[in-house]
């Protein structure tokens, strides 16, 4: 999200709240749109390790994530690695992170794994 500018965005939204304006609004040089001083330091500290936490899901679970997203950012394969019980993970073809024009492929995944999963 900060590209090769952590530091620096970061320093930035440190010091926007310090100076009462964490609601004002941040270009992030890595993404595609626009985040708040505040939602950007909550992101840093306190969004959870999905990965680090998969243990403790004892539920099945699915995960998707579109052929065009990046492994790292939307870890389906690490999740699923170290779930705590069955995780199956579904990569959609030609996808990005909308799903957009892939709606359908999206229903029939998720439909066909609840089919498997209840039965």
């Amino acid at each position: 999200m900060a590209a090769d500018q952590l530091d620096e965005i970061t320093a930035r939204a440190k010091a926007m709240v310090a100076a009462g304006r964490g609601g004002d609004l941040m270009l992030m040089p890595g993404w595609w749109y626009v985040i708040t001083a505040d939602s950007f330091l909550d992101r840093m500290t306190a969004m959870p390790d999905i990965v680090e936490l998969a243990p403790a899901v004892r539920c099945p679970t699915l995960c998707l994530r579109g052929d065009q997203e990046s492994e790292d950012t939307y870890p389906a394969e690490a999740f699923a690695a170290h779930a705590g019980a069955i995780c199956d993970v579904e990569i959609i073809p030609k996808c990005d992170h909308f799903y957009r024009g892939r709606e359908q492929a999206v229903i029939d995944r998720v439909a066909a794994w609840l089919r498997r999963t209840l039965g």
